[in-house]
């Protein structure tokens, strides 16, 4: 009878094990950078002389870094989850690398877009 309970660990499957361990540190590294960035501009926020200033330019002064640092988080969990990356948008193809950035590159602008719509 062949026994199942037991998994060979081969240098492959260490490597994705390592690879989504890091991207899960990575994703929730940029979760709390983005809580921190957040906190710090609203407290620059609260300090500021010019009001008006501020809320003309508060997407860009609070808005761009904590979506850069969410949008890395999102891809970074999305890559925790699967290793293997691979995007086709629009006849647009990428693998590996390319996907990730691809991957990067949409969520920030579909989070830019949200911003901008609701501020």
């Amino acid at each position: 009878m062949n026994n199942n309970s037991t998994r060979e660990t081969t240098p492959q499957s260490t490597d994705r094990s390592a690879g989504r361990l890091v991207n899960a540190a990575v994703a929730l590294a940029a979760l709390g950078g983005a809580g921190y960035l957040a906190k710090t501009g609203l407290d620059m926020a609260n300090a500021a002389t010019d009001l008006a200033l501020l809320r003309e330019h508060a997407p860009a002064l609070l808005g761009l870094p904590v979506l850069a640092a969410l949008a890395t988080a999102i891809v970074c969990g999305a890559r925790a989850l699967d290793t293997r990356s691979q995007v086709e948008i629009i006849g647009l193809r990428a693998d590996g690398a390319g996907a990730i950035i691809l991957s990067w590159v949409l969520v920030f602008s579909a989070l830019v877009v949200t911003l901008r719509a609701l501020w």
